[in-house]
């Protein structure tokens, strides 16, 4: 930026230039004078339907299951959303087909635990008392336990 105006941008570093070099997309310009911003929204990012679109959990919502004890979604119920917390009191639902962890005193989405992807096909269950997430593919009967990370959150970190 200068005196006038202000760039804001984001770096992907997923992308990279030939001398690898992060890419760089401008997302918005401050007008440091007049107090505005202009947003740049012609990018290949900006495709809307392609975001992740958060649900944030309410117990009004009918999908709150109080006690998880076993199957807490199947193959024809992915779609739908419902959250619960586990024993450790991590928020954890299944929306969009996939399953997101949430904070737990603002239930905001933190970050995905099973993408659309690992979870196709498979069945969701929550087990021993809510301290163990299971993952079962109904088929060939295979079996994943979903283990929290060091820290103890759920949601993966891919960087």
């Amino acid at each position: 930026g200068n005196s006038r105006s202000l760039e804001i941008y984001t770096v992907n570093h997923h992308k990279r230039d030939e001398n690898d070099n992060a890419e760089l997309r401008l997302d918005a310009t401050m007008d440091l004078r007049e107090g505005t911003i202009e947003y740049v929204l012609d990018n290949e990012d900006y495709d809307q339907a392609n975001w992740f679109s958060a649900h944030i959990p309410e117990e009004e919502d009918g999908c709150y299951l109080p006690t998880p004890d076993g199957k807490v979604a199947c193959c024809e119920s992915l779609d739908k959303v419902c959250w619960w917390h586990m024993n450790d009191g991590k928020v954890l639902g299944v929306h969009e087909n996939q399953i997101v962890e949430y904070d737990e005193k603002t239930l905001s989405p933190l970050g995905i635990v099973v993408t659309k992807k690992e979870l196709k096909n498979r069945e969701v269950l929550v087990v021993d008392n809510s301290k163990a997430l299971v993952l079962i593919d109904p088929m060939t009967e295979d079996m994943e336990v979903v283990h929290p990370n060091e820290d103890g959150s759920y949601w993966r970190k891919y960087q």
